[in-house]
């Protein structure tokens, strides 16, 4: 076997390897010289890694809770569990999220109270949320990343007394909110609420407003992304100080893009082989 080979094409056992100058030239700067098969396997494994395999990518959800604060009250809060998970689906546009999506209960919470104070409000004394989200898939579509995500559960409305000693209580569904469409109670307190998409853009209900928003932090080689979506949600009753009552869901999380820790690995091992053949080249 002759002991230099072209550096334009190599052919080992019979395939072709396209093995340009260019690599060539570099694998010489490591002290190569001419080189046997152990040190073009080496060469190639890292050249295959440098300007073939794209770099895979892990992208992971955390830090993650859904808020609903109805007018001033204490808002309901569900958290995320797992507090770390990898969405569903993920697309970018340079380093902006333009779709994301997450699976179903990721955020969720059980009988959280929230007492209600306001003699205005009487004779409503608390409401007790169980609830947790449908399944998420936000788009950009131009105005922001935004989309439908609707709340499995209900809000109860707790009559007459708190929560753990109502005389009363109504049970109104959350599936509008999120969504879009109206839902309505009738008893003791007749209740419509109507709901909305999320946006990372502006929720409105009459003058009062929140805002959503998402921003990119690049470190290396890791991108974060954190994003606020919010959701207005329009609730009216036949209690005259309550007729109208403003609030609004709020959606926030954060989004961490690395390198798969395998690949990393892979490329280390890669170039180490072929710094040890370069080493041991020169030793001989």
């Amino acid at each position: 076997m002759r002991e230099s080979l072209p550096m334009d094409v190599a052919h080992v056992h019979g395939d072709a390897i396209q093995m340009r100058s260019v690599v060539g030239a570099r694998v010489r700067s490591f002290g190569f010289g001419s080189f046997g098969s152990s040190g073009l396997l080496a060469a190639f494994a890292v050249s295959a890694l440098l300007f073939e395999a794209p770099q895979a990518q892990a992208d992971v959800i955390s830090d993650g809770q859904i808020s609903i604060q109805i007018n001033v009250l204490d808002p309901i809060v569900l958290p995320q569990s797992p507090t770390t998970v990898a969405p569903t689906g993920i697309s970018r546009n340079g380093n902006a999220i333009a779709t994301i999506g997450f699976q179903a209960g990721l955020f969720a919470t059980s009988n959280f109270i929230v007492p209600v104070t306001d003699e205005g409000a009487f004779p409503i004394a608390g409401i007790q949320a169980t609830a947790s989200n449908a399944a998420a898939n936000f788009a950009n579509t131009g105005n922001g990343l935004g989309g439908q995500m609707g709340l499995i559960g209900s809000n109860k409305v707790c009559l007459f007394g708190p929560c753990s000693a109502a005389v009363q209580n109504l049970d109104v569904p959350l599936s509008v909110v999120g969504i879009g469409g109206a839902a309505t109670v009738a008893g003791a307190v007749n209740l419509t609420v109507l709901g909305a998409s999320w946006t990372t853009g502006t929720a409105q209900i009459g003058t009062i407003t929140r805002m959503g928003g998402t921003s990119a932090m690049v470190n290396g080689t890791n991108v974060t992304n954190d994003v606020t979506l919010v959701t207005p949600v329009f609730v009216s009753t036949n209690i005259g100080a309550s007729s109208v009552v403003p609030a609004f869901g709020t959606l926030s999380f954060t989004v961490t893009t690395s390198p798969e820790p395998g690949t990393i690995a892979g490329l280390g091992a890669a170039i180490a082989a072929l710094t040890a053949v370069g080493l041991s080249r020169r030793k001989s």
